[in-house]
């Protein structure tokens, strides 16, 4: 069974899932997914995400405008519990701080912030590979999204917020999700990992009571590689990996929003620092690198993800 430090540490930051247009939002899975574990044994995770987004895309072209800013602050609790030594599953919650701020010359600043509960992550992992190969697993998941997250949240003046101001989404998901990590011959502490998440969203079919909405699906293939280093007497796991995300346009009443979907290309490098035997902290970074935007929208400027992991020994 491969052990914690063999994989890498992108496994816990599937940020996305969120409701919003942009290219971020709520990363209501930021941590779920967690490696393979002994039989009977817990896992766990308390991480802050922070999403700024204040760079304004048409398409590929970045506008010179800087009038409107978005910031998301979540708090995301994950656990893994594992059945047996082939079946686990994990569990992500998460409480949520959002701002949007429209700023532009000769008006009224307009500043918008909500927080509140989010929505619930589940997802089943079945080991295909013997648990017993130590020097590569494959992983598959299923599971969904539950939708107990308000999406009713009106501005100061009485008028009900957009979607993707909302903590939750109002629907029901259908996640689809496939880890594959092999070690390297040639040195036998580095990993190579390929991961791919599927989110096939439901309808939100009373959104402000008389319209339905539906979020864009959305697609991801993680590609990284991870490697463990000493410095003094300290063993730390550092890792790089490139993220592709593909998210549809969403819909109001079937019909698509022209300012929603895109695809990007993030670079994620992360550094995990042990604090125990069992415990670590992790300190990771998501930059842009390609951006290609539906319509006018903001876009992630940077994200980081920094929390606390407890996997037993």
């Amino acid at each position: 069974m491969l052990k914690w430090g063999t994989l890498p540490l992108m496994l816990l930051a599937l940020n996305g899932f969120g409701q919003t247009c942009c290219s971020g939002g709520v990363p209501l899975s930021a941590n779920i997914g967690f490696p393979a574990a002994s039989k009977g044994s817990f896992q766990f995770s308390l991480t802050h995400d922070l999403n700024v987004l204040r760079t304004l895309k048409n398409g590929l072209e970045k506008l010179d405008d800087r009038s409107r800013t978005r910031r998301t602050h979540s708090m995301l609790f994950s656990t893994g519990y594992t059945f047996s030594p082939r079946i686990s599953a994990d569990v992500s919650l998460s409480y949520v701080w959002q701002q949007r701020i429209i700023d532009r010359t000769g008006l009224p600043k307009n500043i918008e912030r909500t927080k509140g509960i989010g929505d619930v992550m589940l997802l089943l992992k079945y080991q295909v590979t013997s648990p017993g190969n130590q020097d590569m697993a494959l992983l598959l998941g299923v599971g969904g999204k539950l939708p107990t997250g308000k999406t009713a949240m009106e501005s100061d003046d009485g008028i009900p917020l957009n979607l993707d101001l909302q903590p939750g989404s109002g629907a029901f998901d259908g996640i689809f999700w496939a880890l594959f990590t092999r070690k390297l011959g040639f040195r036998p502490s580095a990993s190579l990992n390929a991961l791919a998440v599927a989110r096939v969203t439901g309808i939100h079919d009373t959104f402000r009571q008389v319209q339905t909405y539906e979020i864009g699906d959305n697609y991801r293939i993680h590609l990284g590689i991870s490697d463990q280093f000493v410095i003094g007497t300290t063993l730390f796991n550092a890792s790089m990996n490139l993220r592709y995300r593909q998210a549809f346009k969403d819909k109001i009443d079937g019909q698509e929003l022209s300012n929603t979907g895109g695809k990007w290309v993030f670079l994620n490098p992360e550094i995990r620092l042990p604090l125990s035997t069992s415990l670590s902290l992790s300190l990771q970074v998501e930059l842009p690198i390609y951006a290609n935007i539906t319509g006018e929208q903001l876009s992630t400027t940077y994200r980081t993800t920094n929390g606390f992991y407890y996997t037993p020994q």
